[in-house]
């Protein structure tokens, strides 16, 4: 796999180092020989990053047990001080997909002594389940800069280049509000008697309380007429502001989100 990717991105192969004699041998960074040989290798001159890949994987030692990754990842730190040069450590979260939520340190797997060495920690995740290409970067610990902001990227078709863009979101749950006030805008695009509004929002399965809620986010407003052969009033609900009800569907492809709940119903018409 690696040399299938490392043709892909026309990297000379020559400039790719494996730590021992038999690359499919595997490193144990507890392994007293194993990191004499890590360290003649970094220190020579056309060596520039060193990457683990992955970390659980380059040792013998339990990722839960403290003491032993104390010991693992002191050792890398004190090998990147001594090489002067980057050392890149591949690690796992504890679950695989966060949605909307980002990745901390809090869900790296294993002990906590292996977040405890590290200057820095990147995280990758893919948000949309839908668009597994398109990976989401964020910064969960920097004792070098600044936090930078969020950076989206995906590798292309071709498998060698990397495209770099607006990180991707999770894609937002639909809510009864949402599709509420979808179907209300589409619906009422002329006066109507708001006892026949609400009598076939019924039929299409909202709640009374539900489609007054999207009245008061799409700014529908209610006129009183009186009908002179019952002798009764009757209310119109009339959609005044159509500006305000074609920027309420673009907002609501994928559901609105923050106009949900309480929120909606303080919204300036």
């Amino acid at each position: 796999m690696t040399l299938e990717r490392a043709q892909k991105f026309d990297l000379p192969l020559e400039s790719i180092i494996t730590p021992l004699s038999n690359p499919l041998d595997t490193i144990d960074l507890r392994n007293r020989e194993h990191q004499e040989r890590l360290k003649i290798l970094g220190k020579l001159p056309q060596v520039r990053i060193i990457v683990i890949d992955s970390l659980s994987g380059a040792h013998s030692g339990k990722e839960n047990d403290t003491g032993e990754m104390k010991n693992v990842c002191q050792w890398l730190a004190d090998f990147a001080q001594e090489i002067n040069k980057p050392v890149l450590c591949l690690h796992h979260f504890n679950k695989l997909n966060f949605g909307n939520e980002l990745p901390s340190i809090s869900k790296i797997r294993g002990s906590s002594a292996i977040i405890q060495y590290f200057r820095s920690i990147i995280g990758m995740d893919c948000p949309d389940p839908m668009q597994s290409n398109r990976k989401r970067l964020s910064v969960i610990k920097s004792n070098l800069a600044a936090f930078p902001n969020l950076l989206g990227f995906e590798i292309a078709d071709s498998g060698h280049e990397i495209i770099f863009m607006s990180a991707p979101d999770a894609p937002r749950k639909t809510s009864e509000f949402d599709r509420a006030v979808t179907w209300l805008a589409n619906y009422l695009k002329t006066e109507m008697e708001q006892v026949k509004i609400i009598a076939d929002a019924k039929d299409a399965g909202f709640k009374q309380r539900t489609i007054e809620r999207a009245k008061k986010a799409l700014c529908i407003e209610s006129r009183k007429g009186y009908n002179y052969d019952t002798r009764e009033s009757i209310w119109y609900w009339s959609p005044k502001n159509q500006n305000r009800q074609e920027e309420i569907l673009r907002s609501n492809v994928g559901g609105l989100g923050g106009l949900d709940g309480d929120n909606s119903e303080n919204l300036p018409c």
